[in-house]
């Protein structure tokens, strides 16, 4: 073979492999280039799924926010049914909220629907455990039960996590006041007083305190200290109205109730108040007046209809008392003291009945 001829052949095969190589370089490249592009694909899908998700989300927490605004509309027309409704729909469109289930709690207390409340509380915590106003509230919930231990423990716990917070120690008094524990209550409220003597409040919850432990001239001078820091508080009129009472100051006591009852005419417990005080200076006839008065107000009331109650029975009226004691037997039923104090009058009206016979 001449040199020419080996040379042609060996640029030949140069020449094939080069145009394999490119052709293999060509199939590879395209391969690579299909593979990003289905990268690129999947991952567009996937931002638009995530983009969808996000949405879907999004408004499931509207539609869940819209919800728990609905429900808090119904919460103030005191339509609790209906709010407690819509809150279990915020918590199936958005379970992670802590805020919904301590509002359902918060409804749930108000329907004296107690234990679900306390149930709705530990959802509330186990979803936001940083939460001690959640804590505070179920303690409440677990005073209204009468289980104060727990509930005392609870309001313990809140206070070393947050000391600074000074509703904590009074609600921690309203406790032990329940437990009878006064002493202890009175040295919160002069600890509390002490850090933050501005607040009016706190030196109208130890007067509060002092009532209730018959210490009565202190009582006194508490609410003349908050009366005059705030005059403007009508309670406080109201409170000290009752301290002046069992003092048996009733003339100052009557004064003071017209006084609250003319600044706020709507608050029905005034005529009550008025209505006891008058009985306890034997103006019969006027006592059953505001009676009649609270129960015009507030007929679902049983204490007022209890309180006319014992009025008639004081004036020897047995047979209209026994009707009232039905009144207030009718709206609450499972109160067994109701049935007790019906029993006596009725014992007593029996034997009047014979006495006359």
């Amino acid at each position: 073979m001449s040199l020419q001829k080996f040379i042609q052949i060996k640029q030949k095969i140069a020449l094939n492999n080069e145009k394999n190589f490119t052709t293999s370089k060509n199939v590879k490249l395209t391969t690579l280039l299909n593979y990003q592009n289905q990268i690129d694909y999947n991952l567009k899908i996937e931002q638009n799924q995530k983009k969808k998700d996000e949405e879907i989300i999004q408004l499931q927490e509207f539609n869940a926010y819209y919800y728990a605004e609905m429900a808090e509309a119904l919460l103030k027309m005191n339509r609790y049914i209906e709010a407690l409704q819509c809150y279990d729909q915020a918590i199936n469109r958005n379970p992670d909220e802590s805020y919904y289930y301590a509002q359902k709690a918060f409804v749930l207390n108000q329907m004296n629907k107690l234990e679900e409340a306390l149930q709705s509380y530990d959802q509330a915590i186990n979803r936001n455990p940083e939460c001690l106003n959640y804590y505070a509230q179920k303690a409440y919930v677990l005073s209204q039960m009468n289980r104060l231990e727990e509930a005392l423990q609870l309001y313990e716990n809140v206070i070393k996590r947050n000391p600074d917070n000074f509703d904590y120690y009074i609600k921690k008094a309203k406790i032990l006041k329940q437990m009878n524990r006064h002493e202890e209550a009175l040295q919160l409220y002069d600890f509390v007083i002490d850090r933050n003597p501005e607040n009016i409040d706190y030196y109208a919850q130890k007067a509060d305190s002092l009532h209730q432990m018959n210490r009565l001239k202190e009582a006194l001078q508490c609410y003349d200290y908050v009366l005059n820091k705030n005059p403007d508080s009508v309670n406080y009129y109201a409170q000290k109205a009752d301290v002046l009472g069992q003092m048996i100051r009733h003339e100052e006591a009557l004064q003071l109730l017209d006084f609250v009852i003319a600044k706020n005419p709507d608050y029905i417990d005034y005529y009550a108040s008025k209505a006891d005080t008058l009985q306890k200076m034997n103006r019969h006839e006027e006592a059953l007046n505001y009676y009649d008065e609270a129960i015009n107000r507030n007929p679902e009331c049983a204490n007022y209809y209890v309180a006319k109650a014992d009025a008639l029975r004081d004036m020897n009226r047995h047979e209209e008392a026994l009707k009232f004691y039905d009144y207030a037997i009718n709206c609450n039923p499972d109160f067994a003291q109701y049935y007790g104090l019906k029993g006596k009058n009725f014992k007593h009206f029996n034997q009047l009945t014979h006495q006359v016979k």
